[in-house]
């Protein structure tokens, strides 16, 4: 099965993630090429009727952030740089808190992404919800 993570980002940095299929974070991922990368963005930045996973990609890999590239793209500097090979917008936007099965609590800590439970990916996958619009 493959591994899903969800990366929580806000409006403000959204569309540098989406415009170069790039994220950053202070912890590197432990995911495979292929994996699934959600891109959710805050709650408390959507606007009225938006879903906060508009959006998926694939893993490619992640890096150190030596040369600074963080702070270029979102004027921050974060230690890794997790790379998608591929990005596409979701046909059926979603909120995971309303479709999940498991217990888990995605929106607890600081953390700036969480790994999906497998009962959770399940649910993503056998519903479609990463159908591309």
């Amino acid at each position: 099965m493959v591994n899903m993570l969800l990366l929580k980002t806000a409006r403000s940095t959204l569309a540098n993630v989406i415009e170069h299929a790039k994220y950053a974070s202070n912890i590197g991922p432990r995911l495979n090429k292929g994996d699934i990368l959600l891109l959710q963005q805050n709650l408390r930045t959507l606007a009225a009727g938006e879903e906060p996973i508009q959006y998926a990609m694939e893993f490619l890999r992640y890096y150190q952030d030596n040369k600074n590239e963080s702070d270029r793209l979102w004027g921050k500097h974060w230690q890794y740089i997790i790379e998608a090979s591929e990005l596409w917008k979701l046909k059926h936007p979603f909120n995971l808190r309303k479709i999940q099965v498991s217990f888990k609590n995605y929106g607890q800590g600081v953390m700036s992404y969480a790994y999906v439970d497998p009962a959770d990916i399940r649910v993503i996958m056998d519903k479609g919800y990463l159908t591309p619009a």
